[in-house]
């Protein structure tokens, strides 16, 4: 019987609770459906492995591995991975690279050696803007994509990739890995070490909110009622020791009566799962911490004051829309009217199922040796990456204002020089403007909808002041009346101001004031629209393609 190994990339080279049990059920989970001989971990920065104390090797190197060991398949994530902004966690550096280390990179060496590459539902936690095209054409090679939530596979989705799942987080099986009964001598010490007692609920905060005297005192509050009103003692944990968790507990934790404890020691992953599956119940910002406890049907709050998409993400998914505080201030009233209710675990036992099956079909994949080989991707990419940085193209920014976020997109002219803008995730509100040029005249625009309707806009010739003491044009059509419309067609009559007519224009434009009551005022105001889409990313444009060529010499 052949023997498989599989090369998987996530963030397993920090002290971050989830993103360390991702391999763990991973490899306990596919040896149920083949026959697998060694997996291995990559990661950014490589080294070893937190508390598990196995191997990582450095993303930089999957290229060169690939070329001298037998890889049956490579899987991306789970984690909140698939992004562009470069702040995957903390420990890395704040750049592109370990971004596209982790989900593109890998995509790209499986393309040059015909492996299969498939993606283990990980997050996609913010929209990709104007590298919308560069993500599209990337996602053409992986035969299985599958993400975590809805939210993410509308981001995904917004990108044209062909066919997208959801699944549930991974690490919702890690009961398979870590029955309850199989922890309990584990807890019986870690009981005995923290002076818990038999009734206890967790509470978990990161401390990015640690200066926050509302957040702070909301969570006292609770600790409070949890001793008061049902006599549970409160054990605050921290989970993210990357994200400095300990930090904020302490300061909570200082001001709440001395029956409640809080676990300094650093915890083994095995430690923590202890904890959540012996508890009464999880309150917490920690989506792993919600997902391990839902794991053992310990009753859930989640704190997300932040609007991050995992966690609605993945409480929409469960049907679990009562276990959710976006204000901190009404945590108490909503514990007290819900946490206690017995949850319906019916949607959240039929995703468990879907999990399995993504697991198998992950492993078919791999035992059929699917590949989608694309000759002409990097070709793509290139022009891509061309199109965003060429400081000669007529691309429009468009700015999308939703209810929750901003998104931005890249619109290029088509062959008869007209915008064809798409209306993406309910957007209520758009601002264009031209992407490269900002010495630009807009004479007149024609906006319709696809029915050739004629949509409303405003036009904003704005002047704005450069660094450098001079002042450019920066033109601005938004678009706020967008109810049905899926498409806006634009034709724009414009000019390039030349340098002696747009001080002419600018001076009037400052004696005018065009509503504003100074040029200064006006300008402002102008700021908000400068630089959208001004990145590093763009910035290492050149290193990235110099990689890129080096791959495929």
């Amino acid at each position: 019987m052949k023997k498989y190994n599989l090369v998987q990339v996530g963030t397993f080279d920090v002290e971050n609770f989830g993103d360390l049990l991702f391999p763990i059920v991973f490899e306990h989970e596919i040896k149920q459906y083949l026959n697998l001989d060694k997996l291995y971990l990559f990661s950014p920065n490589g080294g070893t492995m937190p508390f598990f104390n196995r191997h990582v090797y450095s993303t930089s190197t999957l290229g060169d591995f690939c070329s001298k060991n037998s890889v049956d398949g490579i899987i991306v994530g789970g984690g909140d991975t698939v992004r562009l902004d470069g702040k995957i966690v903390q420990g890395y550096s704040e750049s592109f690279v370990p971004s596209f280390s982790v989900w593109q990179y890998p995509i790209f060496v499986a393309e040059k050696h015909n492996i299969p590459v498939l993606f283990n539902s990980p997050g996609v936690p913010i929209d990709f803007g104007v590298y919308q095209k560069i993500v599209e054409d990337t996602l053409t090679i992986p035969k299985y994509l599958s993400v975590r939530d809805n939210n993410a596979k509308e981001i995904l989705t917004d990108t044209k990739a062909s066919s997208v799942h959801t699944t549930l987080d991974t690490v919702t099986l890690i009961d398979d890995v870590y029955p309850k009964e199989k922890l309990n001598p584990i807890f019986q010490k870690l009981k005995k070490r923290n002076h818990i007692e038999d009734k206890f609920i967790v509470i978990q905060v990161n401390d990015v909110q640690v200066d926050d005297a509302n957040f702070v005192n909301s969570i006292v509050d609770l600790a409070k009622c949890i001793n008061e009103k049902h006599n549970l003692q409160v054990v605050f944990s921290p989970i993210g020791y990357i994200h400095n968790d300990l930090h904020c507990l302490e300061k909570i934790y200082a001001k709440i009566p001395e029956r409640n404890t809080i676990i300094r020691e650093k915890m083994h992953p095995e430690t923590m799962l202890t904890l959540f599956s012996h508890s009464s119940g999880f309150v917490g910002t920690s989506l792993h911490g919600l997902v391990t406890s839902n794991a053992y049907h310990v009753p859930v709050l989640a704190i997300d004051t932040q609007g991050r998409n995992k966690m609605e993400g993945f409480i929409r998914l469960c049907n679990f829309e009562n276990r959710i505080v976006k204000d901190v201030s009404k945590i108490s009233e909503i514990f007290n009217q819900f946490f206690f209710e017995t949850p319906n675990y019916s949607k959240y036992n039929e995703e468990r199922k879907k999990v399995r099956n993504h697991f198998k079909t992950i492993a078919s994949h791999i035992i059929n040796q699917d590949t989608n080989k694309d000759p002409d991707l990097f070709i793509k990419i290139l022009n891509d990456f061309y199109e965003i940085s060429d400081p000669n193209s007529l691309a429009l920014t468009a700015l999308y204002y939703t209810d929750t976020q901003s998104a931005v997109r890249l619109i290029l002219p088509d062959k008869n020089g007209s915008y064809k803008v798409p209306i993406v995730r309910n957007a209520h509100k758009i601002d264009l403007a031209f992407r490269n040029h900002f010495s630009v005249a807009i004479n007149s625009v024609t906006a319709t909808s696809s029915n050739k309707k004629n949509i409303p806009f405003v036009l904003h010739n704005l002047a704005v002041k450069k660094s450098s003491g001079s002042i450019y044009l920066d033109p601005i059509i938004t678009f706020s009346d967008l109810d049905g419309i899926k498409t806006l067609n634009l034709t724009i009559d414009f000019e390039l101001v030349p340098q002696a007519q747009m001080a002419k224009s600018i001076k009037e434009f400052s004696d005018s004031n065009y509503g504003f009551s100074s040029a200064e005022e006006f300008r402002e105001a102008a700021k908000q629209y400068r630089d959208i889409v001004d990145s590093k990313f763009w910035k290492l444009s050149t290193p990235i393609r110099k990689l890129l060529s080096k791959l495929h010499r």
